[in-house]
């Protein structure tokens, strides 16, 4: 079906250092912006759920001592519901963005001419057909959760003296996660290059198209992406157990400073982090037929219309198209 062909880590870092010249600056300064938004919203909204989840305890406690009544608590409960509400539209809003921003760096790694910016992340931003997307980030949930399931099922069979074979199989599903992991990685991007095709369509096609592009590509994808994020996890190694040596000899100089240099550092790389996938995606795009990788799965458009119609309806139009040919040929 395609090329089976795969990139060497240092084709793969020339290619990222190439795509970021000229932008690294600008780039930092958009994500900057965009982190420290997103991080404030969540905490809110996670501080709410907090303090929501809270007052139901006082009031349960309170309750116990005959001082509120249950249509209090029941307030408390929907206060409650509410902010998880709350917190599950800004988490997606979030993941949006971050959305919004992987699309604008994949525009970087496709066109030499495109910037990073705050005004190209809002204006993806708007352009994201947010339900498809809702219904593609539920379909690869459901696949891995029902990967996982299975496994943590079984696991639950051994304890006492097999309780190592239940270790054993927990460890596996792990491994199968991450291998599913890597199968749909290339789904977003398969999506967005199909995306006018998936209007009525399943979004588990894409899924599907990801795990053919990745056919023979796996353990290439896996170390790449080990070669960027292995600097990042140095990183934070390094000035976290600076952090630690800091605050076990009560040095503040280094409590206060070291994980600021941390934050930096991943600040930093951030341009890195969001690059990468994009730029696999555009490297090996080249070497595969992306029409083949959907091959027998978007249902045929004429037949995705009649499915949609009421079997009355449907009737109606065929019974109005044969009188239609009928008369044409007629005339004819």
């Amino acid at each position: 079906m395609e090329n089976k062909k795969n990139f060497s880590a240092k084709q793969f870092i020339g290619e990222i250092k190439d795509r970021l010249k000229g932008r690294y600056a600008q780039s930092l300064g958009a994500l900057l912006g965009v982190f420290i938004i997103s991080v404030v919203a969540l905490a809110a909204a996670m501080y709410l759920c907090f303090w929501a989840f809270r007052m139901i305890v006082y009031s349960v406690m309170m309750m116990m001592y005959g001082m509120t009544t249950s249509s209090s608590l029941l307030m408390q409960v929907l206060i409650l519901v509410a902010a998880v509400i709350v917190y599950i539209a800004v988490a997606l809003c979030v993941r949006y963005v971050y959305t919004a921003i992987t699309f604008n760096f994949q525009d970087v790694a496709r066109n030499d001419d495109v910037q990073v910016g705050l005004g190209t992340m809002y204006r993806g931003f708007k352009q994201l057909k947010k339900l498809q997307l809702i219904r593609l980030w539920l379909w690869i949930g459901l696949f891995m959760f029902l990967w996982q399931i299975v496994p943590d099922i079984i696991a639950g069979f051994f304890s006492g003296n097999l309780e190592f074979v239940g270790i054993i199989v927990r460890l596996i599903a792990v491994v199968l996660m991450l291998w599913k992991g890597v199968e749909y990685s290339q789904a977003l991007f398969l999506y967005r290059e199909q995306q006018p095709k998936f209007l009525g369509q399943s979004m588990r096609y894409a899924i599907t198209a990801s795990r053919r592009f990745m056919g023979g590509r796996k353990w290439n994808y896996i170390w790449l992406m080990i070669v960027i994020i292995v600097p990042l996890l140095l990183w934070f190694a390094i000035w976290g157990g600076i952090t630690y040596y800091g605050i076990y000899t009560w040095i503040p100089a280094i409590i206060y400073v070291a994980p600021i240099i941390m934050i930096l550092g991943f600040w930093a790389y951030l341009p890195i982090l969001f690059i990468a996938a994009p730029i696999y995606y555009e490297m090996n795009k080249t070497n595969v037929d992306i029409d083949e990788t959907f091959a027998k799965t978007f249902l045929p458009e004429e037949k995705l219309v009649q499915s949609t119609l009421p079997e009355v309806y449907r009737r109606e139009t065929n019974a109005t198209v044969d009188e239609s040919d009928d008369k044409q040929n007629n005339e004819n």
